[in-house]
C-alpha cells in the first residue's frame, strides 16, 4: 500500500468518516455493512472488524475479493479500497429481534490486502 494510502487510513476519523466493507458472491449480488474499526498492519494490508451479516460471511467465503469505501460526511468525499480478504478471525455471534426471525451477526476481525485505491467525491 502507499505512503498516502496509509496516512489515510491512519487519519480516519470515525465523527466525519463512515467505512463500509462491500462484498458481492457474485457481480449482482452485493451486499454492504458498517465497519467498527480499520488500522493498517503493514505493506498493502489492513485489519478491519465489525458485525456481519451471514450474507456478507457467506460471499466472502465464495468470493474473497472486496471494497471498502471510506466517505468523509463533512467534506463530501472519500475513496474505495479494493482488495482481498486473506483471513477472518470470528469473536462472538448475535442475533437481530430474536426469534422466529432471527438474523444472526458475527463479530469478525479481518486482515485485507489492497489492490487498488480509487478517489470519489460528490458532484455538488
Amino acid at each position: 500500500m502507499s505512503a498516502p494510502v496509509l496516512e489515510r487510513v491512519s487519519a480516519i476519523d470515525t465523527k466525519t468518516h463512515v467505512i463500509f466493507l462491500v462484498t458481492a458472491a457474485r457481480e449482482w449480488d452485493m451486499q454492504a455493512e458498517a465497519i467498527i474499526t480499520i488500522e493498517p498492519v503493514s505493506g498493502e494490508e489492513l485489519k478491519i472488524r465489525g458485525w456481519f451479516s451471514s450474507i456478507v460471511l457467506s460471499n466472502l467465503e465464495k468470493n474473497s475479493r472486496l471494497t471498502l469505501i471510506v466517505w468523509n460526511m463533512k467534506n463530501n468525499d472519500g475513496y474505495q479500497l479494493k482488495g482481498r480478504c486473506l483471513q477472518k478471525k470470528d469473536f462472538q455471534e448475535e442475533f437481530i429481534a430474536p426469534g422466529e426471525r432471527a438474523i444472526p451477526r458475527m463479530e469478525c476481525e479481518l486482515t485485507i490486502r489492497i489492490d487498488r485505491t480509487i478517489g470519489l467525491s460528490k458532484q455538488t
